[in-house]
C-alpha cells in the first residue's frame, strides 16, 4: 500500500492555469463529469482525469473511506457531519447554510454506509429512530 496524502488536480477542466496539490483528507467528494472527475472540498471544486472507479479504488487501497453514495457521487465518509434523512443529503459542515457543499445519497447505499458506520447515525436528521429501525430490520 501506498502513502497517497495529497492528489494533483487542475482548478479549471482544461488545465491551462497549471496543477495544484490537494490534501486528501479535505476532500468531500468526488463528482463523475464525463471523461473527468470532479473533485469537491469544503469550499472548492478541482479536477482530475480519470474514472470514478479508479479513483474509488485508489484512495481506499490508500487507507481512505470513500463509499458510492449514488450514480454519480463517491463520498469520503470521514467528513461527513449530518445527513439529512427527508432528503438524503449529507452535508461536510455542523451550521448548514444555502451555501453549504452536499452530497445526495440513494437510500440503499445511504443504508449500506450507515450499516457500515454506525457512528454516522447520530449525524441523521433522525439519528436514535434510524438507529432503531436499523436494529429491527436485520
Amino acid at each position: 500500500m501506498y502513502e497517497l496524502k495529497e492528489l494533483s488536480v487542475t482548478k479549471e477542466r482544461d488545465g491551462k492555469s497549471g496543477g495544484t496539490n490537494i490534501p486528501i483528507k479535505g476532500i468531500t467528494h468526488l463528482e463523475a463529469d464525463s471523461y473527468m472527475v470532479i473533485v469537491h472540498t469544503a469550499k472548492e471544486h478541482y479536477y482530475l482525469a480519470g474514472t470514478m472507479v479508479y479513483w474509488v479504488n485508489t484512495l481506499n487501497a490508500s487507507g481512505y473511506k470513500f463509499r458510492n453514495a449514488d450514480r454519480s457521487n463517491i463520498i469520503n465518509v470521514e467528513n461527513i457531519r449530518s445527513v439529512d434523512m427527508n432528503f438524503k443529503l449529507a452535508y461536510f459542515e455542523n451550521d448548514v447554510n444555502k451555501q453549504s457543499k452536499k452530497c445526495t445519497f440513494v437510500k440503499d447505499r445511504l443504508d449500506a454506509i450507515i450499516e457500515e458506520f454506525p457512528q454516522i447515525a447520530d449525524k441523521c436528521s433522525s439519528g436514535a429512530i434510524f438507529k432503531t429501525f436499523l436494529k429491527f430490520s436485520r
